[in-house]
């Protein structure tokens, strides 16, 4: 297999969410895991019966205003149970303000009743946090900017495509693409293509909902052929979708694919796998800030 190059923002292994608060000048952070920045814990029980319960410091109550850094990748539910137990701690303490900056906002991509029984599983999310105390939000990439409106405290939407055109920039030319998976992406695609001065292309695809198999109905866009091509997606949790479409793309005589991936959600075993398919050449990962980010080889 031929040699390549990824850059992927890794989670610190043993981070699951950090509290960080400023006041004059005095930074405080709290985890309930080890990480090289936490000067106080949050203290986590599990009982017997799998029930959880946080303590956070009591000192906490001087300072007005709190940030809740949370990865909620990969233990989702147990996080998102630990944020609202952890937000409601805040909140009796007396904290005025809690600001929760979520890497991965839990459940995002379901934020549509597709099948008749289903619940509106994201905005429920953001209701339950909402109902907990918090005031704020911070977010990364959003599977649909539509989801917006659900919340109704302030939130600000950040994106990785700053970072992505960093790092491509001057070294796409004529001969490269930015092309998305399908149709639902292609904004998050011409955006980026914009800012690289680029042309864009993406697939129509159908997915049916009670197997989740994919299939492919056409392209729009610029020919393949012979081209270069930024796969840029916003996240994979086995790579299913970044898989085919690659496949897809080398079939059309694509001669190379870089995929840009704002969350990388699956476990490294699986990653392995999908990267010795050898059809990606080239892989940038967000998901963790620009200062997690740490080049890596591909394997021989």
């Amino acid at each position: 297999m031929r040699k390549s190059d990824f850059f992927v923002g890794l989670i610190p292994p043993k981070l699951i969410f950090a509290i960080i608060n400023k006041m004059e000048g005095k930074e405080i952070t709290l985890s309930w895991q080890e990480w090289p920045e936490v000067q106080e814990k949050v203290e986590v029980v599990t009982f017997s019966n799998g029930e959880l319960k946080v303590l956070v410091p009591p000192e906490i109550k001087k300072f007005r205003r709190v940030v809740l850094k949370v990865h909620f990748y990969p233990q989702i539910n147990r996080n998102l149970i630990l944020t609202l137990l952890t937000v409601d701690a805040l909140k009796e303490l007396g904290v005025k303000r809690v600001v929760l900056e979520a890497w991965w906002f839990p459940y995002s991509p379901q934020n549509k009743v597709f099948l008749e029984g289903e619940p509106l599983s994201m905005r429920l999310v953001i209701r339950l946090l909402e109902a907990a105390g918090v005031d704020e939000f911070v977010v990364y990439d959003l599977h649909h900017i539509e989801s917006l409106s659900y919340f109704t405290k302030p939130v600000v939407h950040l994106s990785f495509l700053p970072w992505f055109e960093k790092k491509l920039k001057g070294r796409v030319g004529n001969e490269w693409l930015v092309v998305s998976p399908d149709k639902g992406g292609s904004e998050r695609a011409t955006q980026l293509a914009k800012r690289l001065g680029l042309l864009v292309g993406w697939f129509v695809k159908k997915r049916d909902r009670h197997n989740g198999k994919i299939k492919f109905e056409g392209y729009h866009g610029p020919s393949v052929l012979n081209k270069k091509i930024v796969l840029i997606d916003d996240f994979s949790a086995r790579g299913g979708t970044l898989l085919k479409t690659a496949k897809k793309l080398k079939e059309m005589k694509a001669k190379y694919v870089l995929v840009c991936l704002s969350h990388l959600l699956m476990p490294q075993e699986r990653f392995q796998e999908v990267r010795k398919e050898g059809v990606i050449d080239e892989w940038l990962i967000g998901n963790g800030g620009e200062e997690n980010f740490v080049k890596m080889t591909n394997y021989q």
